[in-house]
């Protein structure tokens, strides 16, 4: 299979902005259809992540 991802901008260097959504939209899947141990492990990773300060609110 291949995935086609645009990467053109009007800047110099080209985006990964695209390239790096389509992996995380691909992960989501992944993980969505995987074993419920697999979904423990990735609710794990986050819930250190918020212990650690990793992450911040948005006070909107």
């Amino acid at each position: 299979h291949r995935f086609v991802v645009a990467v053109d901008t009007p800047q110099f260097f080209p985006s990964s902005v695209s390239t790096l959504a389509f992996l995380e939209t691909l992960l989501s899947f992944v993980v969505s259809v995987s074993s419920e141990k697999i979904v423990q492990r990735v609710e794990k990773f986050h819930s250190r992540r918020d212990a650690l300060g990793l992450y911040m609110e948005d006070d909107r």
